[in-house]
C-alpha cells in the first residue's frame, strides 16, 4: 500500500541528531528513524510533525524550516518524505512515546 507522505524532523541538540531505535514485529526487524510518521487526511504538514513529534518522544518543539522534500524512492511506501529542522521548546521533555500501530514498538 502507497502512502501519501511522512512528515519527520531533524533535531540538533547539543550537537546530536535524534533518532528512535524501533522494532517491528511483522518483519522482525530492528532500525533506527527519524521521529515522523503519515500525513493524515485534513493534516497540514507542519500539524503531522508536531503530532508525531509529540507522541514518539513527548518534546514540544518549534520548527525552523523545511529541510528536505523528496519524491518516492520506489523502494518504499510513501509517494514523499518531507523533513524537517526543529528544536525542542525550552522546558519540554523527552521521553520514548507509545506508537499507534500495533506491530511497531519504538524501544529506545
Amino acid at each position: 500500500m502507497e502512502r501519501e507522505a511522512r512528515c519527520q524532523g531533524v533535531i540538533l541538540k547539543d550537537d546530536c541528531i535524534l533518532v528512535l531505535r524501533q522494532y517491528n514485529y511483522k518483519r522482525k526487524e530492528e532500525y533506527w528513524m527519524l521521529p515522523g510518521g503519515e500525513l493524515e487526511q485534513g493534516e497540514s504538514e507542519e500539524e503531522c510533525v508536531f503530532r508525531e513529534i509529540k507522541e514518539e518522544t513527548g518534546l514540544e518543539i518549534e520548527i525552523k524550516e523545511v529541510l528536505f522534500d523528496e519524491k518516492e524512492n520506489r523502494r518504499d511506501e510513501y509517494k514523499r518524505y518531507i523533513t524537517f529542522l526543529w528544536t525542542p521548546i525550552e522546558g519540554s521533555v523527552e521521553a520514548p512515546g507509545s506508537e499507534t500501530v500495533s506491530h511497531r514498538k519504538i524501544l529506545d
